[in-house]
């Protein structure tokens, strides 16, 4: 049951921190211009979204009930821990540095995966009942 629960909920989120490692390594990564000033601000804030929301599904299921809430925070904690060390790694990359504004971004994005993966249940207990 643990492994189920690890390559279900777990992995992903693993994975995802790998992609973000990755982008955050290449030198003189450019995001596309969409015609938006803070185009940068956006990829942070919806790589962060993603992120966030991969966690807090990792540490609610993953978890027992009795330790949910508590689990939440944690998954929190550590997205933001984790976009911390991200934009302190992006310091040692050529062409890359690090930013505050980077950083709040990430944590607005943070904030909204945790509201989505809710919401994104909520939809999904509805469907379940459905075809119960």
């Amino acid at each position: 049951m643990m492994k189920k629960r690890f390559f279900l909920y777990y992995l992903p989120a693993i994975l995802y921190a790998g992609v973000i490692f990755a982008l955050s390594s290449m030198k003189n990564l450019h995001i596309p211009d969409i015609g938006i000033s803070w185009s940068d601000k956006i990829a942070h804030f919806m790589e962060y979204s993603i992120f966030s929301f991969f966690m807090v599904r990792a540490f609610y299921y993953g978890s027992s009930p009795e330790n949910r809430k508590r689990n939440l925070w944690i998954a929190i904690l550590l997205s933001l821990l984790y976009a911390a060390s991200d934009e302190f790694h992006q310091i040692y990359v050529p062409g890359r540095t690090a930013s505050v504004s980077d950083w709040m971004a990430d944590s607005v994005g943070i904030t909204l995966g945790y509201f989505l993966f809710f919401y994104w249940k909520k939809i999904e207990d509805r469907f379940r009942h459905f075809l119960a």
